[in-house]
């Protein structure tokens, strides 16, 4: 502590400011902003499955105590773990660094039916359930304990016409793959889409445990009625053996007599074989003719807005923003219907973004519409907007039912004469709604980033001392920047021609140069600036500014007798009486100095150039006086 304040001492007074700022600063927000944690949360990789079949559940928690693992004893009732994994990772949460954890367990479910994953605790927060699906196991094909086979399994219940159906091309494999080719599911009638990645799991199937290797696509019906889905081609590369060597099972599937493999075989060695899944036929429902409307078939539908600011703060001129959510439980993104803006008196009303995504909703697979509508009320008192309606039909009761949302209403305050009014935001046509990956969120209104606001919010010491901190490191600037102008040598006055490379520069920038190194007694830049005058009008000059010779200014180029003089001792200055100067040549002694290396010559006298710039005042104005009058040319009359 001593030697720290030593040196501190030590410093200079500015120093020891900016470091009292730093710290002050530091420990301010290090006790004004709180650490970031958020609560635990829990996905699947799948809510459909069936007994034997595994499935992914990824534990994750931004921030906060990571240190132990979550209590998974709940998991025992229900589930068998079959793997668990931990990750860490680092990821910039509202404009810091966290750290971000997260357990990642492989889970086969005990029996069929509805089950949930229930909430598991950590760090001192419980994550929210998720209800899975299970299917009974089923039936086993004696033709299907093989080695390797391909099948076409559809997901969820039958579809209506129209709608959307997810359907699992899988692999089974109980051996080596060593790669492949699938041709896509196709049939008459319905279109199909990849949809996702490959994923890989275990199930078990009979008595053996395959390794599943699964591929989603969608299939949408154009027709009622029974629609098959073709074969699918499997071409697969396996370990190759030779001949007779074929083990029993790969022998049998290659409908051959069973054998041993023979020893020292390389499995390396590739073998194509080509399988065919069998033909799937899914009946596909018409619409029910007690259908009114759009038609959405769904477990369930929710439909809810939201605002921003709140309907309390509402203001005439001044923009709200309003947020409508339809959420389909059992349906997909297509099959939702477009939420219209309804009109409503004393606002103005603009869509800003419309989307539509696949959700989990209360832990079941679904869709979900998010619209953005921006909303500006006109005048002040109450206004009210109406309700709205979406028609759905309950693929549970097979009955026609309808998503309401109530009339809002509210007050809007006056606005403020003094104030005009805000302009209303740019009508924008209604986007179609396409399944697709949702565009980013467009924020409506101006938000500082979730970092700043919480440094504004600090108390005012944290404040004052980043204010400090702000206002030290200028003055620091400041005085280090007029230090170094103080240290530096004087390097003369630069000419502007030597400043702008082998430009040719105007007479008047050259004078102005030559005066400047009058007044500052530099004979180097006087004797630059000489020449680039002499150059600039019209006069004989030497061919570069680092050359000078005896005979370089002359009574010729100059109009008065002074500046004839004040250019011999400025040659006499720099070069000494006796020296020829470089000549053409440049192989006399006393060229050897360069008027860019700022040479004195023979002179060792510090040159005055008070004599010079008076001589440069009285050749101007003898040039003045000698330069010829110009006339302006004369106008033709306007009328002849």
């Amino acid at each position: 502590m001593t030697a720290l304040r030593m040196q501190l001492l030590a410093l200079p007074m500015l120093a020891r400011v900016l470091a009292l700022a730093l710290a002050l600063a530091l420990a301010g927000l290090a006790c004004a902003a709180p650490a970031y944690a958020a609560a635990p949360t829990a996905r699947v990789d799948r809510t459909t499955l069936s007994v034997g079949e595994s499935f992914e559940l990824v534990i994750t928690l931004v921030g906060g105590d990571g240190t132990q693992p979550p209590d998974l004893s709940p998991l025992a009732r229900d589930f068998d773990i079959l793997d668990r994994n931990r990750a860490s990772r680092v990821d910039v949460v509202n404009g810091r660094r966290t750290q971000v954890n997260e357990w990642i367990l492989t889970l086969a479910p005990k029996r069929p039916g509805a089950i949930n994953v229930p909430p598991l605790t950590l760090a001192g927060q419980s994550t929210p359930p998720i209800r899975l699906s299970v299917d009974a196991a089923s039936a086993v094909d004696p033709a299907e304990a093989r080695p390797l086979f391909v099948q076409v399994e559809p997901l969820g219940p039958a579809p209506y016409v129209q709608g959307e159906m997810l359907v699992a091309v899988r692999i089974y494999t109980n051996g080596n793959l060593l790669g492949g080719r699938l041709t896509p599911p196709e049939a008459v009638g319905a279109t199909f889409t990849k949809v996702g990645d490959q994923r890989v799991f275990g199930k078990v199937v009979g008595r053996q445990r395959y390794r599943v290797i699964e591929q989603g696509y969608i299939m949408r019906p154009q027709r009622s009625g029974t629609i098959e889905i073709g074969p699918i081609t499997l071409e697969a590369q396996l370990p190759g053996y030779a001949g007779a060597g074929l083990p029993s099972d790969m022998a049998r599937l290659l409908g051959r007599s069973g054998a041993v493999p023979l020893a020292g075989a390389d499995p390396n060695l590739g073998r194509e074989v080509t399988l065919h899944s069998d033909p799937v036929r899914i009946e596909v429902k018409a619409r029910p003719p007690e259908a009114v409307g759009w038609f959405l078939p769904a477990q369930d539908v929710i439909l809810s807005s939201t605002w921003n600011p709140p309907l309390a703060q509402a203001k005439a001129g001044e923009t709200l923003t309003r947020t409508l959510t339809l959420e389909a439980v059992g349906a997909t993104p297509n099959q939702l219907p477009p939420l219209p803006i309804l009109d409503a008196d004393g606002v103005r009303q603009y869509e800003e973004s419309s989307r539509s995504d696949q959700a989990l909703i209360n832990g079941k697979p679904g869709a979900v519409l998010i619209k953005t509508i921006s909303v500006v009320p006109t005048r002040g008192g109450a206004i009210t907007l109406p309700g709205l309606d979406v028609g759905w039909w309950n693929t549970d009761t097979k009955t026609q039912e309808t998503a309401h949302l109530p009339a809002e209403t509210f007050t809007a305050a006056a606005a403020d004469p003094a104030r005009p009014a805000a302009p209303p935001p740019k009508a924008q046509p209604a986007p179609i709604d396409v399944p697709q990956a949702p565009p980013p969120a467009v924020e409506t209104q101006l938000a500082l980033p979730g970092w700043l606001a919480e440094m504004l919010n600090l108390r005012t010491g944290a404040t004052l001392a980043v204010i400090l901190l702000v206002l030290g490191l200028t003055a620091l600037a400041l005085r280090r920047r007029a230090a170094d102008a103080a240290r530096a040598p004087s390097r003369g006055v630069r000419p502007a021609y030597r400043r702008r490379g082998r430009v040719r520069v105007s007479a008047a920038a050259a004078l102005d140069d030559l005066r400047a190194a009058c007044k500052a007694n530099d004979a180097v830049a006087a004797h630059a600036a000489l020449i680039a005058w002499t150059r600039a009008e019209g006069g004989p000059a030497p061919a570069a500014a680092g050359q000078f010779h005896a005979n370089a200014f002359d009574a010729n180029t100059f109009r008065t007798p002074a500046m004839v003089k004040a250019a011999q001792d400025l040659r006499q200055h720099l070069y000494g009486a006796g020296s020829s100067g470089a000549g053409s040549s440049g192989k006399g002694s006393s060229g050897k100095g360069s008027l860019g290396k700022g040479s004195s010559g023979a002179g060792s006298t510090r040159w005055s150039g008070g004599a010079c710039l008076s001589a440069v005042r009285a050749e101007c104005a003898a040039r003045a006086r000698s330069a010829p009058k110009r006339r302006g040319a004369r106008l033709a009359p306007l009328y002849p």
